[in-house]
């Protein structure tokens, strides 16, 4: 099992989207890991999100997700085609139907390696990421006393 230091481990908070709408294309969505969206407009007061800020749990985060068979990047354009109503990734779907604007969402990632194989040490890394993914989901409940899934991670 791959130990990870959640503290250290996600980057910190980045515009998931450009003024114009358009993914911001980062170096390390080109590998597998777990990734967190927030929606600034979901934050109490007091509380913000602001491009670079250290990752923390948080109001305002609506996503959790994950990859182990892709890069990030495409799980990522896939929720960017959903949020436009079109197919491709459940949680998108649900921010288009609850009308959340991709420009006001920031992302937060930790990645587990590139390019995984089928070998039984990249079998391990893939179920390490989805069981990191349920930790993840434990973690938002213990930190937001939320007695529940982020906002679109719930099938709507």
């Amino acid at each position: 099992m791959v130990k990870i230091n959640i503290s250290k481990g996600f980057t910190n908070w980045q515009k998931l989207f450009n003024k114009n709408g358009d993914l911001i294309e980062r170096e390390e969505y080109k590998k597998s890991g777990v990734y967190i969206i927030a929606d600034s407009t979901k934050i109490k007061e007091g509380q913000f999100i602001i491009e670079n800020k250290e990752f923390k749990w948080q109001e305002g985060i609506i996503y959790i997700g994950m990859t182990n068979n892709r890069h990030l990047i495409q799980r990522i354009k896939e929720l960017k085609r959903s949020i436009e109503n079109k197919k491709g990734h459940s949680g998108g779907k649900t921010m288009f139907k609850k009308g959340i604007e991709k420009n006001n969402l920031y992302i937060s990632i930790i990645t587990f390696g590139e390019d995984l194989k089928n070998s039984p040490q990249d079998i391990r890394i893939k179920g390490d990421i989805a069981r990191f993914e349920y930790e993840c989901f434990a973690l938002y409940e213990e930190n937001l006393k939320s007695e529940g899934l982020p906002l679109c991670n719930k099938k709507t």
